[in-house]
């Protein structure tokens, strides 16, 4: 994934925070980066101010 994309959704946050810690213990994380780049922008149609809403998962579920 480009360097140059950055996550905008309401878990984008978390999401990079959880990139950067695998990072700092040397795994690469492309391919995983691409991945939860798909959940955020799927996040940005759920409200997720509580936490992950189930449909939320179900549908980055039915995705996979």
């Amino acid at each position: 994934m480009s360097k140059n994309k950055t996550f905008t959704g309401p878990l984008a946050e978390h999401i990079q925070r959880f990139l950067n810690e695998k990072r700092s213990l040397g795994y690469k994380y492309e391919e995983q980066e691409r991945v939860l780049y798909v959940l955020d922008q799927m996040s940005k149609q759920f409200d997720c101010s509580n936490g992950l809403p189930k449909n939320l998962c179900l549908a980055f579920i039915i995705w996979l």
